[in-house]
């Protein structure tokens, strides 16, 4: 299976989809992290959220998700890094909680409601605009959908999910982003909430084989693609960007640093790649 990303528009052109499957890319994050399965399950779907919200965003901005609501994980971040990449990280990410009384992990229990998801889109130049509400379930696709609801001012809907199996392999991901646009007839409104409901198993979905294009003709038979990619696990801050994070403490600092230090490691939170530095290399 290879995940994949389509964004498209349906019922007359007044909805906006974007529909992923994210199984690859979260098992990655997985791997790369080393997570429990709480943390995998709210790390892919910030992952997932981040995706589908990206999707629309222009070539050169930056989207940074991050939901802490005061529960065991700590802080989730998700961020893009360019068409269809994301990278991010779990502050806890052998956080462990109980299973919830359906059986289905406590992801909500997990992120925590006591703070805020926040959202800040930066376009490279000018101050990053930042918005931010209370987190209501911790779940990640009822939050990035009262986030939508209220900066967007369009009604939303957003499925996210992750499957895992008893061996922490990860078997299904993805995620959906429904938009009513202006001009939706109550017709069409009442088409879109009904084609909602058949996902309510969405990762399920998709450990049975369902690809992206499959989940849009589940939501939108008629819809007309705009876009499909594909999409992945990708960290993009390289040696290069850590030895410039580096040189900008200072002389004054890196000499101090090194009176001590033969040598300075920098392990990189998203990618969790170390990178080695010497004297030489940033003070010449």
């Amino acid at each position: 299976m290879t995940d994949s990303l389509v964004r498209a528009l349906a019922f007359g052109e007044n909805v906006r989809i974007v529909v992923a499957v994210t199984t690859e890319l979260v098992g990655e994050a997985m791997r790369v992290h080393d997570t429990g399965p709480v943390a995998a399950a709210a790390l892919g779907r910030l992952l997932t959220a981040t995706l589908l919200l990206g999707a629309s965003a222009k070539a050169d901005e930056r989207l940074t998700l991050q939901a802490q609501g005061g529960g065991p994980l700590g802080l989730v971040l998700a961020r893009t890094a360019g068409t269809g990449r994301v990278y991010g990280a779990v502050a806890n990410p052998h956080a462990d909680l109980p299973a919830r009384p359906d059986g289905k992990l406590d992801v909500g229990g997990g992120v925590g409601t006591d703070g805020n998801l926040v959202v800040v889109r930066d376009l490279g130049f000018g101050e990053p605009y930042v918005g931010m509400v209370p987190l209501a379930t911790g779940e990640i696709g009822d939050d990035v959908a009262q986030y939508l609801s209220q900066s967007e001012q369009l009604l939303s809907a957003v499925g996210v999910g992750v499957r895992l199996a008893t061996d922490a392999r990860c078997l299904g991901a993805g995620g959906f982003l429904v938009q009513v646009l202006g001009g939706c007839t109550d017709e069409e409104f009442d088409a879109v909430e009904a084609r909602i409901s058949t996902l309510r198993e969405l990762s399920a979905t998709i450990e049975a084989g369902a690809t992206a294009e499959d989940l849009l003709a589940m939501l939108a038979p008629d819809a007309r693609v705009l876009e499909t990619i594909g999409v992945g696990y990708d960290c993009p801050l390289d040696r290069d960007y850590y030895a410039k994070r580096l040189q900008g403490l200072g002389v004054h600092p890196l000499e101090d640093l090194f009176s001590t230090h033969d040598e300075l490691e920098v392990v990189c939170e998203f990618s969790r790649r170390a990178y080695v530095f010497r004297r030489e290399e940033l003070l010449g």
